[in-house]
């Protein structure tokens, strides 16, 4: 249907640092060309449809019109007769064009099966691949400027809000449309939902322009006149997509640091704090937020009982909640924290938080959210070193943004699972390639997180014989994390905070 020239609009103009081939113009081949040309043909058989129902509907309204003038009434319109004349119009055409149309969308579908894992696989790291998934949705950009200024300050006085994350370890943020968020977060709606039906990780989202324009929105107007000007954003950023009757993760807190007492500021705020923003409509049959506020919570604050601060040591968090829910009445504390599209929950890393099962049967489909977090770095460092986010846009190079994707999605490997029927081994050296080639402009900390995580996920789910597991294990031994060569095994029960194996709020049960 079309060639595979692609404009230039994805081309990175900004930080040089980063290493890859950045999204632009020039000529492709292989897996991206074939998924360029799959895009487009994708487009073109959704335009044929498009024409073809609007000339029914125009052919309705002209027979329409002619009876009116047949009859001696003036033209216009009758909602009942015209869908009748549209039904007939249209199983009539149901043998020519719309017919074809079908048949070219059963081909494309089943040349999608063949094309988009090879794609996926071999371009997960180049930002083509990316503003090519979501062309004309979401841009994929460096050069995108922060128009949003004068951000108006989060709901709610900031002495309210540092009031409520000091006492109950949490907060909600209502929506703030004269800032321009409310279209940021239906652009990113709208791309989270289109990569999930295309069986690509939703959480790829926050490579976007609009995942982090949103990002910087809320944490100048919620963060900074609430936190300690210290704070920064971490770099944990995710975007989840729970079908219908999904659930999220079982109640655990973010982090839970050997020393409670150090992880909050004096005053009491915590050192680390998460915001989880609705992109879609999270009502209690949604799967919304529960948590158990801090006030209830003996295991929250420095001082509490030994056995109520082991949210991570049991594997589960269950003996944290359990101490929270010693008697039938204190299960009467849970708060469910309902949101509306837009909307957002701030909460620091000690509060015990999970999402609720949705129901089945919906209007609003999937739950949709994006989270990130932003932390004292003497309590968790960003992830990626100081000079990578460009002055004028407050973003990392697309080729960064991809490169933390892959990052997250490799410590994160229990919960986002693998796509597209690919196999484990090939998925899991994709996502590690294209982080490798940026690794450099990742703190050393984290660098650890991730070669221990892609080891784990090879080890587990691999063939248990890969030397780039092997070699990713060993940097991590000689760095000084004390894992051996023979003892990693993936158990996620054993994972800590720091390997963000369990650290989010959702689990992606595609």
């Amino acid at each position: 249907f079309f060639s595979a020239a692609m404009p230039n609009d994805g081309e990175c103009r900004g930080t040089k640092r980063a290493r890859g081939a950045e999204a632009g113009g020039g000529e492709t081949s292989g897996p991206l060309s074939d998924f360029i040309s799959w895009q487009q043909q994708k487009t073109e058989c959704s335009h044929m449809r498009q024409k073809i129902v609007q000339r029914v509907q125009e052919q309705a309204q002209t027979c329409l019109n002619e009876i009116r003038k047949k009859s001696g009434q003036q033209p216009t319109t009758d909602a009942g007769l015209q869908e009748d004349m549209r039904q007939a119009l249209e199983i009539k055409m149901t043998q020519t064009e719309l017919e074809a149309v079908k048949i070219l969308e059963k081909i494309h579908t089943e040349m999608g099966s063949k094309i988009l894992p090879q794609a996926l696989v071999q371009c997960v790291g180049e930002p083509k691949f990316w503003q090519v998934a979501l062309d004309g949705v979401l841009t994929l950009s460096s050069s995108s400027p922060n128009n949003h200024k004068n951000v108006p300050t989060a709901g709610g006085s900031q002495n309210s809000i540092t009031r409520r994350l000091v006492e109950d370890g949490f907060a909600c943020v209502s929506r703030c449309d004269k800032s321009g968020e409310s279209e940021l977060v239906a652009k990113l709606h709208a791309g989270a939902k289109q990569l999930h039906a295309m069986g690509l990780p939703p959480t790829f989202t926050t490579c976007y322009d609009a995942a982090w324009q949103l990002m910087q929105l809320h944490h100048d107007r919620t963060m900074k006149p609430n936190v300690p000007a210290t704070h920064r954003r971490v770099g944990d950023v995710l975007c989840w997509c729970i079908p219908r009757g999904g659930a999220g993760f079982a109640p655990h807190s973010d982090r839970d640091p050997a020393d409670v007492e150090a992880s909050f500021e004096t005053g009491g705020l915590g050192k680390m704090h998460t915001t989880w923003l609705a992109l879609s409509e999270c009502g209690a049959s949604d799967g919304c937020l529960a948590v158990i506020p801090a006030r209830f919570d003996p295991g929250y604050k420095p001082g509490a009982v030994a056995e109520a601060t082991t949210s991570k040591s049991d594997g589960d968090g269950a003996a944290a909640l359990w101490a929270c829910l010693d008697t039938k009445e204190s299960v009467q504390n849970i708060r469910a924290l309902p949101l509306r599209q837009g909307e957002a929950v701030v909460f620091s890393h000690r509060l015990i938080h999970w999402a609720m099962r949705s129901d089945l049967q919906g209007e609003s489909g999937p739950r949709v959210s994006l989270s990130w977090t932003s932390a004292n770095p003497s309590f968790e460092a960003p992830y990626l070193v100081d000079g990578c986010e460009e002055e004028s846009t407050g973003m990392p190079s697309p080729t960064l943004r991809i490169a933390l994707a892959c990052a997250q999605s490799l410590v994160y490997w229990q919960r986002f699972g693998v796509p597209l029927g690919l196999t484990a081994g090939s998925w899991y050296h994709a996502l590690f390639q294209a982080y490798k080639n940026s690794e450099s402009y990742f703190a050393p900390d984290y660098q650890k997180i991730v070669r221990k995580a892609f080891a784990e996920a090879v080890k587990v789910e691999g063939d248990g014989n890969d030397s780039d597991a092997e070699e990713a294990m060993l940097d991590v031994a000689l760095q000084g994390d004390m894992v051996a060569m023979d003892d990693f095994s993936g158990d996620e029960d054993d994972e800590d905070d720091e390997d963000g194996g369990d650290d989010d709020d959702d689990d992606d049960d595609e």
